[in-house]
């Protein structure tokens, strides 16, 4: 799924809804749908897409959520939504992504080098991946150290 594949038909509403539409109903005469209806309708979808695109964009929504001085209170109140309600990455994902990165051949290792290890939201995996690598880079340096 491309960046511009899930932007671009949200760039091409929002000109739409918020600027044609007005113009050509002052033009023809015909009144405009509430824009703040309009504002969540589209706040709505920009989470879904960010939400789509995976946890770097959940990421940029997030830091969008606590900047009122960039986005008007509808759109904050929509992208509040990424900081806590965000569905995680399934665990089979998740174990494959670690498993690569980390060097694990089986699902089993990875579960035994992290028992505890539970996702809780997905741009949460990026946070725990780094905590776990961080830790594994640890555990080999010090047994580097040791030896």
């Amino acid at each position: 799924m491309s960046i511009a594949h899930e932007t671009l038909p949200l760039l091409y509403a929002y000109v739409r809804d918020f600027k044609l539409s007005p113009a050509l109903g002052q033009i023809i005469g015909i009144p405009s749908d509430d824009p703040a209806d309009l504002q969540k309708v589209h706040a709505a979808k920009l989470r879904e897409a960010l939400t789509r695109l995976g946890p770097a964009f959940v990421k940029v929504g997030q830091q969008l959520s606590i900047r009122p001085d960039l986005m008007p209170p509808l759109v904050l109140t929509e992208l509040q939504k990424l900081c806590d309600n965000v569905q995680p990455v399934p665990e089979d994902i998740a174990m494959e992504v670690l498993k690569e990165d980390l060097g694990f051949e089986t699902d089993a290792e990875v579960k035994v080098a992290f028992d505890d290890m539970k996702l809780v939201a997905s741009a949460s995996l990026v946070r725990k991946k780094l905590i776990l690598t961080t830790a594994c880079c640890n555990d080999m340096r010090d047994e580097y150290i040791d030896s």
